[in-house]
């Protein structure tokens, strides 16, 4: 999927869109407010390579909750936390993850 669209809006003439990720950081950017170019608003981040976009936290919640065996609440946080338990309980310095939500940013 690409970072930059370089499609041309009418209402940015110049036409560039964003998608910014730096997890060594933990800069999760974009500047594109409605979603069009870039609508993925949450970032699971695996150790195993096997990192997932999710455009809604309903769809993050529900992919968690295939990973750990039980249901997550639709919420940001309890991913976040959903996700610790379960890392914690794996005892396994292999099973690593972390949740972040993309800021939209100004231009």
């Amino acid at each position: 999927m690409p970072f930059i669209s370089t499609e041309k809006p009418k209402s940015r003439p110049w036409g560039v869109y964003y998608r910014e990720e730096e997890p060594g950081c933990g800069v999760y950017h974009t500047n594109d407010a409605s979603g069009k170019y870039f609508p993925e608003r949450y970032y699971l981040d695996s150790y195993d390579n096997d990192s997932e976009h999710f455009t809604t936290i309903e769809e993050a919640a529900a992919y968690v909750s295939g990973i750990i065996g039980k249901d997550v609440k639709p919420d940001k946080n309890a991913v976040g936390e959903a996700l610790d338990e379960y890392m914690e309980e794996q005892n396994d310095e292999d099973v690593r993850y972390s949740f972040h939500e993309f800021t939209v940013v100004d231009e």
